[in-house]
């Protein structure tokens, strides 16, 4: 496959209905698969991804290997109707050549916890085929390699938006019919402390995921002694995937993980359904406070136990209900549960491989790796590290650690005005967005498109619905989404062909200029130029 990877001049050929989906993860490219899929006409699609190749994202671009998914191989298929996608891929002749490249001599079955980085090569295999399948189907795929950093209304009738995407000092503008934001999950959240460190502080990591190039995490690692000591803030997944990636690159220290609570995810086990009970069956009479919620569930969970189940199989059955138990809950409740109970609900909802588990329950007896239920007070630099200041919960007495690293594992910022996101940052001041519950993600129309001054035409999907949906980040929910974005942006191309058909009957005298002979120009280029590294399959 090729892709274009700068910013040349580029008319897009193909139909007169255009689909733009910023973000090349997980979502967006299941948002375009599905769009392939569905699609019964031609139309143009461009999917805009400023990080690397599209195909992975963050969570699934990861190259260590030591990084696992935390659902089993047999149900975490891309595709909504294929939930054993994934298993049945590794059996094919591609997939066993991918799972001896990313887990050598390792039998995966249907129960095992797959490399993420194996998920990874899945979802770009499933770009190529869609790639094909666009070719055969009349569909025109552009993959971008910029970024896209605003979107304005460009007629409040027709409601198509022009996206203004980035390379260099370089501009472009995007007509498009429909706009689907699949950016994925938000940058950390920032910490009290940071602003005593300022932006040069080489011994503090911001983000674990995309560490500064100066910064010893992670390669450099090794070159730390035995007798040094890492502190890590947070102790959710993001901790668990550094603390791999620490040992893995040869970090012989202490780690230490401060966090409020200081909670580890729980570890999953093997469990049957559980039956039908009244929150399952009856959404709609449930407790609409969040602690009444919670005290009915923990009744559930107790009454399992008297017939054999196990907790996590109480759990796993809010699955298909909790947006519906979420929405029922007032601005008041929902803020509760965010303030008092989000995170007690994290751990137990979004568990961990149970090999995992046993590492880590491993190197807490081995001393190699303590956890701290305190908050940290103040960061320093010394000579050679940080001096990292915390409370243990419940106590004002302050300890100190000498730290040669610090490293933010506090997980992503779900508020949308925190992100620094350009797109979304312009998208909400020029109104087409709007900043939903609580200020987390987006808020939707009763449609499930972006609330703003273009509801009809932008479709917001992943880590931006968890204020409306508080489920919104597993590949169970994402390619339910997926699928139903697909459909409602189709069900948006084809009134858009019917406008477009009724003005030109409307309208003899003014003809429409064909989608292939528009020329979109950057900077100060007025030469129209087709490159052949397009993807046009």
């Amino acid at each position: 496959m090729s892709q274009l990877s700068d910013c040349t001049d580029t008319t897009l050929a193909g139909a007169s209905k255009r689909v733009v989906i910023v973000g090349g993860g997980f979502c967006g490219v299941l948002a375009l698969a599905n769009l392939v899929d569905q699609a019964e006409t031609p139309c143009s699609i461009v999917l805009v991804e400023a990080n690397g190749a599209p195909g992975a994202g963050v969570a699934y671009g990861t190259p260590e290997r030591v990084h696992l998914l935390n659902v089993r191989t047999e149900c975490i298929g891309a595709f909504a109707d294929q939930p054993d996608g994934f298993y049945r891929w590794l059996q094919s002749p591609n997939g066993k050549t991918q799972a001896e490249r990313f887990a050598p001599g390792v039998v995966l079955t249907r129960d095992s916890f797959a490399p993420r980085a194996l998920y990874g090569a899945y979802l770009r295999q499933i770009l190529a085929e869609s790639l094909l399948k666009a070719k055969a189907k009349g569909i025109f795929v552009q993959i971008r390699q910029v970024s896209a950093i605003g979107a304005s209304l460009v007629d409040s009738r027709t409601q198509q938006v022009m996206v203004t995407l980035e390379c260099g000092a370089m501009q472009q503008n995007l007509l498009a019919d429909a706009l689907v934001l699949a950016t994925g999950n938000p940058p950390p959240r920032r910490l009290a402390f940071e602003a005593g460190l300022g932006e040069g502080a080489g011994n503090y990591v911001v983000d674990v995921w995309r560490p500064q190039p100066y910064s010893r995490y992670p390669q450099r690692v090794s070159e730390l002694p035995a007798t040094a000591e890492i502190v890590l803030v947070g102790t959710g997944l993001t901790l668990i995937d550094t603390v791999l990636t620490l040992r893995a690159h040869g970090y012989q220290g202490r780690i230490t993980a401060i966090s409020r609570h200081g909670w580890l995810p729980a570890v999953h086990a093997r469990t049957r359904p559980y039956p039908a009970w009244e929150l399952t069956t009856h959404p709609e009479r449930a407790p609409q406070s969040a602690l009444g919620l919670f005290r009915r569930l923990r009744a559930e969970i107790e009454h399992a136990a008297t017939l054999g189940y196990d907790w996590r199989s109480v759990i796993d059955s809010l699955r298909p209900v909790t947006p519906t138990l979420w929405r029922r809950l007032g601005f008041d409740e929902r803020r509760k549960f965010q303030r008092h109970l989000a995170t007690l609900w994290n751990i137990q909802r979004h568990r961990l491989a149970p090999e995992l588990g046993a590492q880590l329950q491993a190197m807490q007896e081995r001393g190699e790796l303590r956890i701290v239920a305190g908050t940290i007070r103040e960061v320093n630099p010394t000579d050679d590290g940080l001096a990292v200041s915390y409370c243990r919960r419940g106590t004002r007495h302050l300890e100190t650690i000498d730290a040669a690293l610090l490293l933010n594992c506090a997980g992503p910022d779900y508020e949308l005005l925190n992100s620094g996101h350009r797109l979304l940052d312009n998208l909400c001041k020029r109104g087409l967005i709007t900043v939903g519950p609580l200020g987390i993600g987006l808020k939707l129309t009763s449609r499930g498109t972006a609330q703003g001054r273009a509801p009809d035409a932008i479709f917001p999907l992943g880590s931006l619905l968890v204020g409306e949906l508080l489920e919104s980040t597993a590949v169970p929910e994402l390619r339910e989404q997926a699928k139903l974005v697909a459909q409602k942006v189709l069900r948006r191309l084809t009134q858009v062909e019917r406008r477009i058909h009724v003005d030109k009957i409307v309208l003899p005298t003014q003809p429409q200029r064909p989608f292939w002979t528009r020329s979109i120009y950057l900077g100060r280029s007025t030469t129209p130029h087709f490159d052949s590294r397009i993807y046009a399959l």
